[in-house]
């Protein structure tokens, strides 16, 4: 062994255990001791509540509820991980030691079972979730990265108390463990080492934090949500634990005689019941007011908080409410006869008409210029935000206009701007509407570039070569901007006359963030559903334009988009009309 080998070996902290004191306190003399192990749990704790209430609120969850669920889960968690960590060792306190069953309440002495923390954690923060109105699995799902932190930050705390160790070895990375007086757990280094064994703990804190980068990127480009990024982070941590838990020798339970230490046989089953989950939960994520349940999201929006339609998946759709009043979504009333113009003029925002005759059929973009120039005649001139203030005069006349004509046409479940209007750290608008027109028939048009200008309702897009094809995730196709500028964009979802979304880019370049997507479901044979949605989560900060840009996108741009595509598909002559609704930022 080489004096370049030993220099490498990883020391034990001479103590983990320091006194505050003598101190007088009511007559009384008394030292306060200050263990590393539990300040190791106290900073963990910190840290997840404080990065898992940044990612709840990055969803759209409101500032300190993580805490308020905390309060819940954070007590269960200790009582549940001393739980598993004595029942697993139960002889060492009520079989033949060395220790008293008293001191199975001394948690400050080390024995955290992770397996029992999480359980019983979770049981306190479903109870938590139920208290104030959240819906348990996004708030998992947000917490998840930040929980397992903090578990490698916990595992310092194995450190200082000289534990969680392996077998005996001589690798350049060895832990020394030294002989401690007056006992290994309150005393103090002699500097007599006793052992060099494999630093199991540091293996784990290491595998946790990789693992955090990978829940990270799975969160980042595949959008998990409905639990699934829990139960991701359950079975990374069950994954890397089977095999650290094979490199220990210390004293542990095997059960059932089979040789194999309890904590291995937890991993495998557990990790067996997570991928059973993360197979069997929905796909998508759930976003604002949709990670609560319908009577806290209710109370939410009416305080003015603005909720999201998930535009990943087929979960639930919450959404704002105007003056204290639940927008209904899912209600459909059939066309059947003709709807007035003078009735439909002021509704065009929340409704459209599906007529087959062709005068009706050509009038949702009219409507739109005037139901700007009606309420705001200076709106279509000014280059701020022109579709946020028409929304305001436009959604209380909507809902009259279905409720006392009750005539027959389509509610979007976009409905009105209002809904969607987009705040500084909002970063995601979904509009939705019914097209009378074959999946298929949509999606071809969707999925044809030289098409995406007749039905651009964003005044963004002047040309696009016909010929191009997209038909899978990679490819690229190209269309030329209002201003005249080339721009590539490749697609990264694709699901044939189903989904397609993509990333654009100046031809060249690194796409940016920024991302649109379509997804067409079928209704029937000659109906369809139809959203679209624009998605700058992840333009970085650094992109101060784009970001301006993004912002003055709204809603109801997308929706006048929607609109054309929806006319284009009906009757194929509709689309050609001019652009009406255009970007704040456009200058046209």
């Amino acid at each position: 062994m080489n004096t370049v080998q030993v220099l490498a070996y990883i020391p034990s902290p001479p103590q983990g255990v320091w006194t505050v004191g003598p101190i007088d306190l009511f007559g009384h003399s008394m030292t306060i001791p200050i263990r590393a192990y539990a300040l190791c749990i106290i900073v963990g704790i910190i840290v997840a509540l404080w990065w898992g209430g940044r990612r709840w609120a990055a969803r759209g969850g409101q500032p300190g509820e993580v805490l308020d669920v905390a309060i819940w889960a954070v007590p269960f968690g200790l009582i549940g991980g001393r739980a598993y960590h004595v029942l697993t060792d139960w002889p060492t306190y009520f079989g033949a030691g060395p220790k008293q069953p008293i001191d199975a309440l001394k948690i400050w002495e080390g024995g955290l079972g992770i397996w029992g923390a999480v359980a019983l954690g979770a049981v306190g923060a479903w109870i938590g979730c139920r208290v104030y109105g959240i819906k348990l699995p996004p708030f998992g799902d947000a917490i998840a990265p930040a929980v397992l932190l903090a578990q490698g930050i916990g595992r310092l705390g194995n450190y200082f108390n000289q534990e969680v160790y392996g077998r005996a070895t001589d690798v350049p990375w060895a832990l020394e463990i030294f002989r401690r007086l007056p006992n290994d757990l309150d005393g103090v280094s002699t500097g007599e080492r006793i052992a060099l064994v494999h630093p199991t703990f540091l293996y784990e804190l290491l595998w946790n934090v990789f693992f955090v980068l990978v829940l990270l990127a799975a969160d980042r480009y595949f959008r998990l949500g409905h639990g699934r990024l829990f139960a991701l982070y359950v079975m990374g941590y069950c994954f890397g634990r089977f095999f650290i838990e094979l490199m220990r020798d210390d004293p542990a339970s095997q059960p059932f005689g089979m040789g194999i230490r309890v904590n291995s046989i937890v991993s495998v089953v557990v990790f067996a019941c997570a991928l059973a989950y993360f197979l069997a939960a929905p796909k998508g994520r759930e976003l604002g007011l949709s990670m609560y349940r319908p009577k806290r999201a209710e109370e939410l929006a009416a305080e003015g908080k603005v909720g999201y339609v998930d535009p990943w998946g087929r979960g639930e759709k919450v959404e704002k409410v105007d003056e204290a009043k639940t927008v209904e979504p899912e209600k459909v009333v059939e066309p059947e006869k003709v709807v007035e113009p003078e009735v439909e003029e002021p509704a065009v925002a929340a409704v459209v008409e599906t007529e087959s005759e062709p005068e009706p059929e050509s009038e949702p973009e009219p409507e739109v210029e005037k139901v700007v120039d009606e309420p705001e005649p200076a709106v279509e001139e000014q280059a701020p935000e022109p579709e946020a203030e028409p929304a305001a005069a436009v959604e209380p006349e909507a809902e009259p206009a279905v409720e006392e004509a009750a005539e027959p046409v389509v509610v979007l479940d976009a409905d009105d701007e209002p809904i969607f209007d987009v705040e500084d750290d909002m970063r995601i608008i979904s509009v939705e509407r019914e097209v009378a027109a074959p999946a298929s028939v949509v999606f071809a048009l969707v999925a044809d570039p030289s098409q995406h200008p007749k039905f651009d309702g964003n005044g963004n897009l002047e040309e696009a070569a016909e010929g191009q094809s997209v038909g899978a995730v990679g490819d690229v196709f190209q269309v030329t901007n209002s201003n005249g500028n080339p721009h590539d964009n490749k697609v990264v979802e694709f699901e044939k006359d189903r989904v397609l979304a993509w990333l654009p880019a100046p031809v060249g370049q690194e796409p940016p963030g920024h991302l649109w997507r379509w997804e067409v479901a079928p209704i029937d044979d000659q109906r369809s559903t139809v959203t679209h949605t624009y998605d700058w989560t992840n333009l970085p900060d650094s992109e101060t334009k784009r970001i301006e840009r993004a912002r003055a996108t709204s809603a109801g741009q997308l929706l006048a988009t929607l609109n054309r595509l929806a006319a284009l598909a009906e009757d194929g002559g509709a689309a050609e009309r001019p652009n009406i609704v255009r970007r704040a930022d456009s200058g046209k």
